[in-house]
């Protein structure tokens, strides 16, 4: 069990006055037993602060930082529960056996089975005093009873502390592993296994989790981001969790698309260190969220990993203030994982190599099974492919609705007769003709603007020549009035001639696909 250190035992202010008070009376000193009198009040047990959500108190917190200092940044940011797989969805969408197996090999999956609620003010109070205590290598018999280290921190003034085989024991992870803090898989492989998994190129950066081709790993990485580090927005990927990832699947793909046999983890961390880790990062984050004025606009997500440390102390905790979430169907269709369905089945979105942005219906077990290297690979065929019109980009995966429409359009002046055709996921040269394409497209209306302006100028001037020959406009019509005012310059004369004639309306018709580029202008 947890070792514990209790703080001393407060002495009863009733008894510190009356051995004050005899003390300047010249009495007896009088010795405080500790024990409570007869018909004495009892004195009350801490308990947790009654705070409802989030606080917008403005005032600045000092520096540097202590426990109290860290409460107050914590208690700014918005508490949020975390999401767990969703039993039934993963079986609807035929994917369960697959990212069960996923969670099962990054030690993650008798976690994310609990489900457990989230406790606010306990869980702030654990991260803000949390401390990561690392025994020196040569201290064998340290190593050997706790693991490379251990944890303390305080709830309601009570000092605790966690080794991390006993977190190993918690949490159900593989215990005795390597005496390293950070997991380290090779870069050539998380480069090559995001090739493999992905529709696009290793960039640490703009790797999204919607450019993840089977569903199943793409399923497995929301969950790892949503738990393990506590992601409100897990759009991304991220190192760790593609590290994660490569763990999770290497047990069946094996070799990298060159041949290469993967290593995986070469440093065997332990996945208690990595979730320690998680804690302190997030708090880290916290304060720097607070520094850069964002940290009303901050989620804090990870109170539910935290929930199985805090029982296991056996403090008493207050009522849940978050129950468990879950990534269902409806929580699917707001990203850009799922869009609604077609005769029973759920429509699957994501990016194909080949052929951009594409869909296939759900459930497919035989398309979508990770027991096989094509599985992994994900590369439907083109008669695989559910067809139904266009779609939007993978940034829709954070929910927004984003994407062209597709109907016809007109510019204000009603010059164009533009037919736009969404090219969202297609091959990066029919993008680059595309946004050709669209500087044509402005081109053509700044050349209306400009053509528009010339002849209401032209219009004016020949307004204001009228007006100052007034017999030439008696005895002439308008257009011989201009032609004489005009006279004296050959040069103005044919300007204004050649501004004068209203060029025809501009139509515009193009069509791209993966084979041809064309357009014409009328």
């Amino acid at each position: 069990m947890a070792k514990t250190k209790f703080t001393n035992k407060p002495v009863q202010s009733e008894d510190v006055e009356r051995a004050r008070e005899e003390k300047r009376e010249g009495k007896k000193k009088v010795e405080y037993s500790g024990k409570r009198k007869k018909g004495a009040v009892k004195e009350s047990a801490p308990k947790w602060p009654e705070t409802a959500g989030q606080e917008m108190d403005d005032s600045m917190i000092p520096r540097p930082y202590g426990v109290q200092e860290r409460i107050r940044i914590l208690r700014r940011m918005q508490f949020m529960s975390m999401r767990y797989p969703h039993p039934e969805t993963i079986k609807e969408l035929g994917i369960e056996e697959d990212v069960n197996d996923i969670l099962y090999y990054t030690e993650l999956g008798e976690f994310t089975k609990l489900a457990l609620p989230a406790y606010r003010e306990p869980a702030i109070e654990f991260l803000a005093s949390l401390k990561l205590k690392k025994h020196p290598q040569e201290a064998a018999a340290e190593l050997k009873r706790d693991g490379i280290g251990y944890i303390t921190f305080t709830l309601l003034g009570q000092e605790y502390l966690f080794s991390m085989l006993e977190l190993e024991t918690i949490y159900k992870f593989e215990e005795n592993r390597g005496l390293d803090t950070e997991m380290c898989v090779p870069a050539t492989e998380l480069h090559a296994l995001w090739r493999m998994i992905s529709s696009r190129s290793y960039q640490i950066s703009k790797n999204k989790s919607g450019h993840i081709k089977n569903p199943a790993i793409r399923y497995a990485h929301k969950e790892i981001a949503n738990t393990l580090f506590a992601r409100h927005d897990c759009s991304n990927v991220t190192t760790q969790e593609l590290e994660l990832l490569d763990a999770g699947i290497i047990q069946k793909l094996e070799t990298l698309d060159d041949g290469e046999e993967m290593k995986g983890d070469l440093r065997q961390t332990s996945k208690a260190v990595v979730m320690v880790r998680s804690f302190m990062h997030v708090m880290r984050n916290a304060e720097l969220s607070y520094e850069q004025g964002k940290i009303k606009e901050a989620h804090l997500v990870i109170g539910s990993l935290i929930t199985s440390i805090l029982l296991a102390t056996k403090v008493k905790l207050p009522a849940p203030s978050h129950p468990p979430t879950f990534m269902d169907l409806a929580y699917l269709n707001m990203t850009w994982f799922l869009r609604g369905m077609h005769d029973g089945k759920h429509v699957y979105r994501f990016e194909h190599p080949t052929f951009g942005i594409s869909k296939v219906l759900l459930p497919n077990v035989e398309l979508t099974n990770t027991n096989t290297r094509e599985g992994i690979l994900f590369l439907p065929t083109a008669d695989q492919l559910f067809m139904d019109g266009g779609d939007a980009t993978v940034e829709e995966e954070q929910g927004r609705e984003e994407g062209e429409t597709l109907e016809r359009r007109s510019s204000k002046l009603g010059e164009f007769d533009l037919i736009p055709y969404n090219a969202s996921g297609s091959a990066p040269a029919i993008i680059k003709a595309h946004e050709h394409i669209g500087m044509l497209q402005k081109w053509c209306k700044k050349q209306d603007e400009v053509i528009k302006k010339l002849t209401e100028t032209v219009n004016v001037l020949k307004e204001k020549l009228s007006c100052k020959s007034p017999k030439a406009t008696k005895a002439a019509s308008p257009t011989k009035t201009v032609e004489l005012a005009l006279r004296r310059s050959k040069r103005k004369r044919k300007q204004a001639h050649r501004h004068l004639q209203r060029l025809p309306p501009i139509q515009l018709h193009f069509r791209i696909d993966s084979r041809c580029i064309s357009f014409q202008l009328h």
